[in-house]
């Protein structure tokens, strides 16, 4: 896992993101950094703001899991 994941009510994740304007080597690798750390942390989805990093990136992967169980009804 690349980075530590920020929780709710860390004032880090009240500052306004900056705009990637142009896809950079830099910007592809935060995004492959952003995958390591939300598949260490066996997640959805995961933002540059959540990992402490300024940029406007998230990365998601909605791929059906294995191990799938479904919800209990009401």
């Amino acid at each position: 896992m690349k980075y530590d994941v920020l929780t709710y009510g860390r004032p880090e994740l009240r500052r306004p993101a900056v705009r990637v304007e142009e896809i950079t080597d830099e910007i592809r690798q935060l995004a492959r950094d952003l995958l390591s750390t939300l598949y260490a942390r066996n997640g959805l989805g995961l933002a540059a703001a959540q990992v402490g990093r300024p940029e406007s990136l998230c990365v998601l992967d909605v791929r059906p899991r294995r191990r799938f169980r479904p919800c209990r009804s009401f």
